[in-house]
């Protein structure tokens, strides 16, 4: 799908020879000189994936079949990974290694009781770095302090029932976007009950991210077009889902210049404040054009690699500050190798394929690539599939209501 020429930084295979490549088991790193490496395994352009959990090690498994059914409902989709939790007297410093070595972007604030306190997510992680918090930091002093993504007082409003629909999540998830506490997880609970009350151990309630939402709601639309079996489905309801299932990456993708970028030569500090002041998730590392290389075709084409908040779990959790790194010395190592392909998508693929990868390569962000021309056109989020879906469902039922 791409060609190496078209990439002279970035050595592009298929997405085929990717899939292969990734359900091999990769090999110890053989750089021991600086203990990073050892969490630097499963990295994609700077952002660490430490045993993210795989559901099927076949390429096949990224694209759901049409014949499975696809959850539906909120309990059903966030049974399928692991919920991480801690409690409450924890550190940030052991949260961090926690949501490190779970491959997951959230863990779950419980207190002695077994009730939650409140989310602890990757955002909170960038802002206690850009902050220089304490490493010996309490989560419940940190989830008190006013920066909280997920406080305590927000868990009601952001759990769910068990029987609600995808479509609700994916509603609820984007009505905070715009806020003081975005926050890109929610909380569901495994029975039905009083949210944040009913609870008696970390058993009793799960995080559902928007990685998880996308490829639910991604699947949910392909299984609902495709499957004769359905129940009679309203008219909206399968017009949205064929809407939805037809969306190309192009149709929901923030463009090239909306992306916010950093030079290889800025430092890692300097990058997660632009992460925070540009209230987005993911920095591109390019020297923009007038330090662009004289072999490389475009200047979009050179793109050293991405930063996003999980790179700061990784910083904080090696008790980096960031100030004297580099960004070109911190996404070295992982440029030019077979996984830096798991970053791109073309601008005509699918939503479903896009979420597939993301799903696949526990990436939340990938980088957009315009099919004729190989020039980088904009970075695609889990968040921003989940947003346009939420807002299809949202016309077709304004539209609905006023029929």
């Amino acid at each position: 799908l791409f060609r190496s020429q078209k990439f002279p930084r970035v050595r592009c295979i298929s997405f085929g020879d990717m899939a292969q490549s990734c359900a091999q088991k990769r090999k110890a790193p053989s750089d021991d000189s600086a203990s990073i490496t050892l969490k630097r395994e499963g990295m994609h352009f700077g952002s660490p994936a430490p045993t993210r959990p795989r559901r099927g090690s076949e390429p096949g498994s990224r694209s759901p079949s049409p014949e499975r059914q696809a959850p539906v409902l909120v309990a059903e989709l966030a049974v399928q990974r692991p919920t991480a939790t801690c409690q409450g007297d924890a550190t940030l410093a052991e949260a961090c290694d926690m949501l490190c070595q779970s491959g997951r972007t959230a863990v779950v604030v419980m207190d002695d009781r077994g009730l939650v306190q409140g989310v602890l997510t990757e955002n909170d992680m960038l802002q206690a770095v850009v902050e220089g918090a304490a490493w010996n930091c309490s989560v419940s002093s940190w989830l008190q302090g006013g920066d909280a993504r997920l406080p305590g007082f927000l868990v009601p409003v952001m759990t769910l029932q068990p029987d609600a629909t995808l479509a609700e999540a994916a509603i609820r998830m984007s009505e905070q976007e715009d806020g003081k506490f975005a926050c890109h997880h929610l909380l569901v609970q495994q029975s039905k009950g009083t949210p944040g009350t009913c609870g008696s151990g970390p058993q009793k309630v799960r995080i559902l991210s928007a990685l998880d939402l996308a490829k639910g709601m991604i699947e949910a639309a392909k299984s609902a077009v495709h499957s004769r079996a359905a129940k009679s489905p309203s008219a909206r309801s399968s017009a949205a889902a064929k809407t939805a299932a037809s969306l190309s990456v192009a149709d929901v993708m923030k463009p090239r210049d909306s992306v916010p970028s950093c030079s290889p030569k800025a430092s890692l500090a300097e990058a997660f404040r632009v992460l925070v002041n540009s209230r987005q998730n993911c920095v591109l590392v390019s020297p923009g054009p007038e330090f662009a290389q004289r072999d490389e075709p475009t200047p979009s084409a050179a793109v050293r690699g991405v930063i996003t908040p999980v790179d700061a779990l990784l910083a904080f959790s090696e008790r980096i500050s960031g100030e004297t790194r580099q960004l070109g010395d911190w996404v070295r190592g992982v440029d030019g190798g077979p996984t830096a392909c798991e970053r791109f998508v073309l601008a005509n693929a699918s939503l479903a394929e896009a979420a597939g990868t993301m799903s696949f390569t526990g990436q939340h962000h990938l980088i957009v690539v315009e099919p004729e021309s190989s020039d980088i056109v904009g970075m695609v989020s889990a968040l921003d599939i989940v947003q346009a879906i939420s807002a299809l469902f949202q016309t077709m039922e304004s539209a609905a209501g006023g029929a």
